[in-house]
């Protein structure tokens, strides 16, 4: 290389040098306690505490950050000798020229809405000091496409991620060290999909839920999560199995609603459930599994909980049950079977039992009846005639010992009325 070679070199590099020109601190006079840290482009107030943690500022509801582009946090600390601990509420929130965020390991804490509204921010990387993703950290950044969470990351919290529409997330950017995620932290994150698999996950953060609710997520598996939350996977139509833990107590409104693909669910038999919601598997028309509640202390069955499962092969209804509400059971398909294990619901609400997909088999089992079934608008019972349909059914589900039995009455009022009276207790009774 000869000398003017060489002087070109030393001069591109001193461009370079010069562009991507360090932080500096300058005295910025906020109460003796903030400095102006810039770079050329940006300008950002940076708190020092009384612990010598490092915040962002904001003074009179605005964030001290002005620029365009990247901002680097490893090298704000590398330049000027600081070490940034913490970000403040809603420090960089509703920016409109951000566009990619890099904070050091250093960063152990977030507080609420931290990027929030960011509507050029494409990228964000958390670093690896973070253990909590705060509340609508990322909230309705309309553009934001990929983010990198912190390998230990243990919880996720409410709105975190909601409204990302374009973030493209897969399982294996979700660490598997999560325990908590919070109310609608990736809801309507259309472009999150796959396997997701989350063995640590067993806290949804209170009764909220719609975690996932409008995501592409195409199977679920959270094996210590003891509860189903609220609209978890409602509105995902991606879905086709779902696993939580053997000991479910509860089933949340809304939980599968929509799921239009799901087939499978894990458990099957909950044996520990105290409650399932309103719609909890509404339009769940692909679910092909039996679901066993005969051991449970359900007392009813909300509206639309287990509407619309044409493809379930039968479901166990225990002997605390003493309501159905209102299309609770409604459009079951032919040859499926509903079991009350005790003595029928008191009160069924209109079309609780509705069936226009062909006939709904009820399998009435180990009852001695002494009262009537009350009202239950469009139960058709069983015709003479049919008992041989009845007695194959039976056969089929390998049920011995049935005897088809039913006094029926009627009314006018456009409802079917029917009494039951001194049955043995070991009848089975199948209605058609």
């Amino acid at each position: 290389m000869n000398r003017k070679e060489l002087f070109i070199s030393l001069l591109a590099l001193s461009c370079v040098q010069t562009l991507f020109a360090g932080w500096t601190v300058e005295e910025y006079n906020q109460n003796g306690l903030t400095h102006k840290i810039t770079d050329g482009n940006w300008e950002i107030g940076v708190t020092k505490h009384s612990d010598d943690n490092w915040s962002l500022g904001k003074f009179q509801g605005s964030s001290y950050i002005a620029g365009s582009g990247i901002l680097d946090f490893r090298t704000l600390e590398a330049d000027c000798g600081v070490v940034l601990k913490k970000f403040n509420n809603g420090a960089m929130e509703n920016t409109d020229t951000l566009t990619h965020v890099y904070l050091p390991d250093s960063v152990e804490t977030l507080v609420g809405n931290t990027f929030q509204l960011s509507d050029a921010l494409e990228f964000v990387d958390f670093g690896n000091g973070i253990t909590e993703i705060c509340t609508s950290v990322c909230a309705n950044c309309k553009v934001l496409k990929k983010v990198i969470l912190p390998k230990n990351l243990k919880k996720i919290h409410t709105s975190a991620f909601d409204g990302c529409s374009e973030l493209v997330l897969t399982p294996a950017d979700i660490p598997q060290s999560v325990t908590s995620i919070g109310y609608r932290a990736f809801k309507n994150c259309k472009k999150f999909t796959g396997d997701l698999v989350l063995p640590n996950f067993t806290d949804p953060m209170g009764k909220d839920g719609y975690q996932f609710e409008g995501t592409s997520i195409t199977s679920f598996s959270a094996p210590n999560l003891n509860l189903i939350p609220i609209g978890i996977f409602c509105n995902n139509g991606s879905i086709v199995s779902a696993t939580f833990s053997a000991a479910i107590t509860n089933i949340g409104g809304y939980a599968f609603q929509s799921a239009s693909s799901l087939e499978k669910i894990y458990p099957t038999e909950f044996p520990l459930v105290e409650s399932i919601g309103h719609s909890a598997f509404r339009g769940c028309k692909k679910l092909d599994v039996s679901m066993d509640f005969s051991k449970s202390k359900l007392t009813f069955v909300p509206t639309y909980a287990l509407v619309d499962l044409v493809k379930v092969r039968s479901i166990k209804l225990p002997k605390t049950l003493v309501r159905l509400d209102s299309e609770s059971l409604a459009y079951c398909n032919v040859g499926r079977a509903i079991w009350f294990m005790g003595p029928p619901p008191t009160t069924i609400g209109t079309s609780a039992l509705y069936s226009s997909y062909g006939a709904t088999w009820l399998l009435i089992a180990g009852c001695e009846f002494s009262d009537k079934w009350e009202e239950s608008a469009n139960v058709i019972p069983l015709e003479e005639g049919d008992a041989a349909k009845a007695l194959k059914l039976a056969g089929d589900l390998g049920i011995t010992g049935v005897k088809p039995i039913g006094k029926w009455t009627y009314q006018t009022n456009g409802a079917t009325h029917w009494v039951m009276k001194e049955l043995p207790k070991a009848t089975v009774i199948l209605v058609y």
